[in-house]
């Protein structure tokens, strides 16, 4: 769970319309020279109703500070529109590269933003939290992902609806590969263990559990 005094460089945010979008990325991608930080990345997806966008930057900022930069920001565009009330999405888990090298490359990388809704049930969705802790996810999992490519990963929540962004070597294959993956060690056992706390069949791979969002902006 994201905290206050955490820092970092990558912000993700749940819109609901494409108008927020617009109004979301005009706020960093016009006159990005004249920004209050020195953006590296901006990217917005879509599945259905869900628009998630996901913002970089170059320094690392506490998350009060960038909600207080981004109410002064918005405040400066004079449309109402205000930066601070949208969700920022709380990360649970992190898979981060085990090849630091080609994970910098993001060129060299592909990248798939993912969703699916998790059961609503309060004491269900804190167990999903506690599972994606680092001393609690299963080892051979985080082993699959090295043997399949998978450079990082990292699951936010808001609310019930969960968003997964995947980098991966650049010869991934999301169908092909994901075959691969679902035979791996204690892959099967673990997808059906995390099915109780997702709105899945429970037989389910997680390639076809996931459901893939459309890249709409990349600047």
């Amino acid at each position: 769970m994201i905290e206050n005094k955490e820092t970092l460089k990558r912000f993700c945010y749940a819109l609901s319309t494409e108008n927020e979008v617009v109004q979301f990325s005009s706020c960093f991608l016009k006159k990005n020279k004249n920004s209050i930080w020195a953006i590296t990345s901006f990217e917005c997806y879509n599945y259905q109703k869900y628009y998630v966008v996901i913002l970089e930057i170059q320094s690392r900022l506490n998350v009060s500070d960038i909600l207080k930069k981004l109410d002064a920001f918005s405040e400066n565009k004079k449309n109402g529109f205000k930066l601070s009330e949208k969700k920022l999405l709380k990360r649970i888990f992190k898979k981060n590269a085990e090849n630091k090298k080609i994970s910098s490359n993001k060129l060299r990388n592909k990248r798939f933003v993912m969703t699916l809704m998790l059961k609503e049930n309060r004491e269900l969705l804190e167990a999903y939290k506690e599972i994606h802790k680092p001393d609690k996810i299963w080892p051979e999992i985080i082993e699959n992902m090295n043997t399949m490519g998978i450079q990082e990963m990292e699951i936010y929540l808001q609310g019930c609806q969960a968003f997964l962004i995947m980098d991966t070597s650049p010869n991934f294959d999301l169908d092909k590969d994901g075959q691969k993956w679902a035979s791996l060690p204690r892959e099967k056992e673990w997808q059906e263990y995390v099915a109780k706390f997702q709105k899945v069949n429970p037989k389910s791979k997680a390639v076809e559990k996931w459901k893939q969002m459309a890249l709409l902006i990349q600047q």
